[in-house]
C-alpha cells in the first residue's frame, strides 16, 4: 500500500553470525540494512573477545578516537558480509552527539537514526537531550544533533508517542511511518 521499504539495522554480533547473514542477504534487496553501534561489541575487552555480559554505555561518553574505532570495526564487519557499505546508522541506546555526527560523516554515512524525539536521559558523562529534536527527517546541525542545521547527513527520528498512562516512550505506527521503533517496550 505505502510501497516502503524497511531498514534492518545490524549490530555488530548479529553481523558475527553466519545464520543470520545468509537469511537476510536472501531478503535483499526487499530491505535497506545498516548498522546499530553498541559500542561494547566493537571494542577489545580484557580477556580479547568483543562480547560483553552487557551493554550499558553510550557512544556520545566516548572520545571521538573512540567512537571512530568503533564505527570503524561495526563498519567492516558490514563491508565483509555484505560487499558494499552501510548507509544507515543508529547508535546503541540513542546515544549519538554532534562529535558521532562528524565520525558519521567522515566514514560516509548518508542517514543516521540516533535521535529520539522527547528523549531526555542521563548518561556516564552529561545527558541525551532530544526533547525538542524535529519528529520528521531533517538534516542536523553539525553542533547539535537534535535541531535542524547544515550536515551533509539526514536524520531520520525514530517515530515515537509517549503511553498515557505509562509514561513510556512507545512505537508509533502512522501513514507518515509505516513502521515505528520504540525506546521501551510498552
Amino acid at each position: 500500500r505505502y510501497d516502503a521499504v524497511p531498514t534492518y539495522l545490524l549490530s555488530a554480533e548479529v553481523l558475527r553470525d553466519t545464520a543470520s547473514l545468509d537469511a537476510l542477504s536472501q531478503l535483499e534487496p526487499a530491505l535497506e540494512l545498516g548498522v546499530h553501534l553498541h559500542g561494547e561489541f566493537c571494542s577489545r575487552l580484557e580477556d580479547g573477545s568483543c562480547v560483553p555480559a552487557s551493554t550499558s554505555a553510550y557512544m556520545q561518553d566516548e572520545t571521538p578516537s573512540v567512537q571512530r574505532e568503533q564505527l570503524g570495526v561495526i563498519t567492516d564487519l558490514f563491508h565483509k558480509a555484505f560487499a558494499r557499505a552501510p548507509r544507515s546508522f543508529r547508535a546503541g541506546r540513542f546515544g549519538a552527539d554532534a562529535r558521532t555526527l562528524a565520525v558519521l560523516e567522515e566514514f560516509g554515512y548518508p542517514v543516521d537514526s540516533s535521535v529520539l524525539p522527547g528523549l531526555v536521559e542521563a548518561t556516564v558523562n552529561g545527558s541525551i537531550d532530544c526533547s525538542v529534536a524535529p519528529a520528521f527527517p531533517y538534516r542536523p546541525d553539525p553542533t547539535n544533533l537534535s535541531v535542524r542545521g547544515s550536515a551533509r547527513i539526514v536524520e531520520v527520528p525514530v517515530s515515537v508517542w509517549r503511553h498515557p498512562w505509562k509514561g513510556a516512550l512507545c512505537p508509533r505506527v502512522t501513514e507518515h511511518n509505516v513502521v515505528g521503533f520504540g525506546a521501551r517496550l510498552c
